[in-house]
């Protein structure tokens, strides 16, 4: 039943995305994918005058980490995504309703289904690009063995279950209570604060990357372990028995759109800031979207900064400028326009709603992002304030002109995402360009925000223009 109930979610998961964009569109994101890993293998001879190409190796496997994190949400939102991505569609993940199969059976379903296609569509392809990278490469002089890539294939894929297996259960967690979460995280820090302050090594903590280093049964074994004991205690403990019970909250949706009469339209903003407070996961969207991931990033640009020309800061504040949009994901996750259909109400007025609303919730990461400039690197407090607006401003205008209400679906289209890497990658070359020169010039990247504001123009009226679907 299991494998069949996997089987039909997978066939029903292709045809969904092959009406939203077509059957050879949907097909073309892998190629997509391999096409711009294989562009960016390219480079590697210039990035290793800089960079030991073992850095860069414990780079990939950080970030195959980071998409694990960033998948692996799912015991935050398990009732989330069977009721309002599925309530109202007669779909697989909703089949418990008229089907004697469990909820935790479908989302056991649910869970592999997506862990396959994450590596069916982002790390396969990836690894892809760089194998037939690697002829050219070689012609440079840098030496990379073709026999490595079935231990990079394994490396990786071990390195993006540790991600998604821890977060999972700590999603998990949080789902059934903060104080626990809490709890949990507390002796995680000191033990991440015990290795920061013995000396850091990633070959040492990461038993993924040790075991691409040098591949033994005891780094495989322990990567394993990290893989398998969290993602089952999440399962055992996955809260997906939701008891109806009365929820009652005080009216504060008045009170709410009285504070936010700065706003232009300040119910629409009071609407959406109730909504993410009250739908599953609540405050957790922001904690496991944004914080988990900047201290990752933090992480990983730690044990990156000896090899790096820039301030540490000034990376860093372009890193969570493009990680704050996350913020407007949320806000448009399970809304559709259908839903206002009865109002009179334009989608250009939602769109500027979502975009005002996530420029308040932004200013949460920037002023942590200031706190860390100021005891950090002090001296670049200016150019890393300039770095995160203007990196947050175009990558949102990028993401609203793009994509509208639909951005977790929409992203998925090879076209629309090609369009968004080329203009946000644009974007962040000339910026690094600029601050390899002089921190300072940075300043200047905030030309970007007028820029951006034009694109939001266009784009609210690019968005009245065409028909909104239903999905």
């Amino acid at each position: 039943m299991a494998l069949q109930m996997f089987r039909a979610m997978m066939k029903e998961e292709w045809r969904l995305h092959a009406v939203m964009f077509g059957g050879h569109l949907f097909a073309a994101f892998p190629v997509m994918i391999a096409f711009f890993a294989f562009l960016a293998s390219l480079t590697l001879p210039v990035f290793t005058l800089v960079m030991p190409l073992q850095s860069m190796a414990s780079l990939a496997h950080l970030g195959a980490a980071l998409l694990g994190v960033g998948a692996g949400s799912f015991g935050l939102f398990g009732k989330e995504i069977m009721n309002r991505r599925f309530g109202q569609a007669s779909l697989i993940a909703y089949s418990s309703r008229t089907l004697p199969v469990s909820e935790r059976r479908i989302f056991a379903s649910f869970f592999f289904k997506d862990v396959l296609y994450y590596f069916a569509f982002w790390i396969v392809p990836a690894i892809a690009g760089f194998a037939f990278a690697l002829p050219i490469v070689g012609s440079f002089g840098l030496v990379i063995s073709a026999a490595s890539l079935p231990l990079l294939v394994i490396s990786i894929a071990l390195a993006f279950l540790s991600g998604l297996s821890v977060i999972f259960m700590l999603s998990t967690i949080y789902a059934h209570s903060l104080k626990l979460l809490v709890a949990t995280l507390v002796p995680l820090a000191v033990l991440v604060a015990f290795w920061a302050i013995s000396g850091f090594s990633l070959e040492r903590t990461f038993p993924a990357f040790a075991f691409f280093l040098a591949p033994s049964m005891a780094m495989l074994s322990a990567s394993l372990a990290i893989i398998i004991v969290p993602a089952a205690l999440a399962f055992a403990f996955l809260k997906v028995d939701y008891p109806e019970r009365s929820r009652q909250f005080r009216n504060a949706f008045p009170s709410l759109t009285h504070r936010l009469r700065f706003m232009r339209e300040p119910r629409l903003a009071s609407k959406d800031l109730l909504d993410l407070k009250r739908s599953e996961g609540g405050i957790g969207k922001l904690i496991f979207s944004l914080a988990f991931p900047a201290a990752f990033i933090w992480v990983m640009l730690s044990l990156l900064v000896r090899f790096m020309a820039l301030d540490f800061m000034l990376l860093f504040s372009a890193m969570m400028g493009l990680l704050t949009t996350s913020v407007y994901g949320w806000l448009t996750e399970y809304d559709v326009f259908s839903t206002y259909a009865f109002l009179p109400i334009r989608i250009s007025t939602v769109l500027r709603s979502k975009v005002q609303t996530y420029l308040l919730i932004s200013l949460l990461p920037l002023v942590g992002l200031a706190v860390a400039v100021l005891l950090k690197e002090p001296h670049a407090f200016l150019p890393s304030m300039a770095s995160f607006i203007s990196v947050s401003s175009i990558a949102l205008a990028a993401t609203v002109y793009l994509t509208g209400m639909q951005t977790n679906i929409l992203l998925y289209n090879p076209k629309i995402l090609a369009q968004y890497l080329l203009s946000i990658g644009s974007v962040l070359v000339l910026m690094m360009l600029a601050a390899a020169l002089n921190p300072l010039y940075l300043i200047g990247s905030l030309v970007f925000v007028p820029v951006s504001a034009a694109i939001l123009k266009r784009a609210y009226a690019r968005w009245e223009n065409m028909e909104q679907p239903a999905f």
